[in-house]
């Protein structure tokens, strides 16, 4: 018996608008993500999102929860201040 299901409702591509798709296959959760896509809004402290549950979603009649948050660090540049002679 296959289970398929979006993390969140609602789909604009195959992963969903969350980049996320998960399905349950004779107990397996299996977890599928495109890693080559972004998240249109950066994350609250500037990195890529690139997958999300939004929070944690039931994933199955038994009260099984799932959270997941895919992202990228984006480095800050450095700031080099010299001392004016």
């Amino acid at each position: 018996m296959s289970k398929t299901k979006e993390a969140v409702s609602g789909v604009d591509n195959a992963f969903g608008p969350n980049n996320l798709h998960y399905e349950i296959v004779e107990g397996i959760l299996i977890i599928r993500i495109d890693l080559g896509r972004q998240l249109p809004a950066p994350t609250a402290n500037g990195n890529i999102s690139i997958a999300t549950t939004r929070g944690n979603q039931t994933i199955d009649g038994l009260g099984t929860k799932l959270g997941v948050n895919v992202y990228r660090k984006v480095e800050k540049p450095v700031t080099v201040v010299t001392a004016a002679e």
